[in-house]
């Protein structure tokens, strides 16, 4: 699996490769989505047929996040848990953590769904 940070990434690599939205980070005033690129022969032969499901799946989790619904995220990233040949389970566990955390204490004021770095 590689990160790619930009816009166009599923335009770029859409074709050939698995693409997942990750997270949104502002640099320098700059907005830079990160995609997970993960390749087919990275997923085992019996996920295939559910592929879609999955990508699906995980958008509506990223959703979640940016709309706030912490407990739905946290399933999803729970169901979605060796999806993917296990690539991006890391990022699974970060949201779990992140909305666990939210959901007890609530949001920082003024909170965006973007990482500013």
């Amino acid at each position: 699996m590689k990160v790619i940070y930009g816009e166009d990434v599923k335009e770029m690599f859409g074709s050939k490769y698995i693409v997942l939205e990750l997270d949104t980070f502002l640099v320098e005033g700059e907005e830079l989505a990160a995609h997970a690129v993960i390749a087919a022969e990275d997923i085992a032969l019996g996920d295939l047929a559910d592929l879609q499901h999955w990508c699906e799946f995980h958008d509506k989790m990223i959703n979640g996040y940016k709309t706030q619904q912490w407990n739905f995220v946290m399933d999803c990233a729970s169901n979605l848990r060796g999806k993917f040949g296990g690539e991006i389970d890391s990022f699974y566990e970060i949201m779990k953590e992140r909305c666990a955390e939210f959901d007890k204490n609530g949001i920082p004021d003024g909170w965006e769904p973007t990482i500013t770095k």
